[in-house]
């Protein structure tokens, strides 16, 4: 039998808001601001959850008591550069003695220095793809006929995670992005028929492979992680309004002529994905829309 369902847990979720407004004239001149800032973030108060005896993993994998928003994985430390360094390495990323590494795969941390890479070996690399941090500025100005309205707004402290086709070229027969050309580890073969990178100075992404990247690089760690940020230009509006003597003259009562855009101006910390990538979706698989900008004019008449 299926036992009833019972509010057994418990969590606490807090956080705060703050909005100021000032408007303000100066002769001709009026402008007005209002920023925003906000903080939110829950914890785990009573859990039921199964507790083991290793105390290693019950560090790991008990929630009780933490935030209900970590994130974890291995911490990377580098590129495997050729076969040599692989035959010579001494922890055991595979549990099968390396034989599945390959050259321009990721080099994992040995957290425990038990010369094995796994579960004992993560730490916290992240929080989850929702923001506890949000923020936005609402900024207008009027002088003469002419009024600007601007709208910037953003995140942080949250996780962005690429997985599918954006961490792995060609996997579903996907079409790679110019940032997988650009910062790819190029293979060569030497004279004794060992691979090595031939632009150890020139790369930042793994080796691509048929399909995309090895089990090794699609472990979960903070090589594929940002700790992200942004901050938008999410709108903006410059107009103007015709005087009312000059309009009159063509049977017109009002006309502004106005210029409007959004998504202008984006700036995060998303390194080498950032003209690809938009840092409001939380996690990138390579299959959403890139960012859009938008430029837009316009005249409008009242008769």
């Amino acid at each position: 039998a299926d036992l009833p369902r019972t509010n057994l847990n418990k969590r606490d979720n807090r956080g705060f808001e703050v909005l100021l407004s000032h408007r303000n004239r100066v002769g001709e001149f009026a402008y007005d601001i209002s920023p925003m800032f906000s903080w939110s973030r829950g914890k785990y108060v009573d859990l039921q959850e199964e507790i083991s005896e290793d105390p290693e993993w019950n560090a790991r994998y008990i929630q009780e008591g933490g935030w209900d928003d970590l994130r974890w994985g291995l911490t990377s430390d580098g590129f495997f550069m050729n076969q040599a360094q692989i035959d010579e390495h001494i922890v055991d990323q595979d549990q099968n003695g390396n034989t599945t590494i390959k050259v321009g795969d990721l080099i994992y941390n040995d957290i425990n220095n038990d010369s094995i890479i796994d579960w004992h070996d993560e730490q916290v690399i992240g929080t989850n793809s929702l923001p506890n941090i949000m923020y936005s500025m609402n900024v207008g100005a009027e002088y003469r006929g002419f009024r600007l309205s601007m709208l910037w707004q953003g995140a942080a402290d949250y996780t962005v995670v690429f997985s599918g086709s954006a961490a792995a070229p060609f996997s579903n027969e996907s079409i790679p992005l110019i940032e997988h050309y650009n910062n790819r580890a190029i293979i060569g073969v030497d004279e004794e028929g060992n691979e090595y990178i031939t632009n150890p100075d020139d790369f930042s992404l793994p080796n691509v492979t048929q399909n995309g990247r090895t089990q090794n690089n699609g472990k979960a760690s903070d090589f594929w992680s940002y700790n992200a940020k942004f901050l938008r230009l999410k709108n903006m509006n410059i107009s103007y309004s015709l005087p009312r003597s000059f309009v009159s003259r063509i049977g017109v009562t009002n006309c502004v002529v106005y210029l409007s855009g959004t998504n202008l101006l984006t700036f995060s910390n998303l390194g080498i994905w950032k003209n690809s990538f938009d840092p409001e979706i939380r996690g990138q698989n390579g299959r959403d829309y890139p960012p859009v900008k938008t430029v837009s004019f316009g005249l409008r008449l009242t008769i």
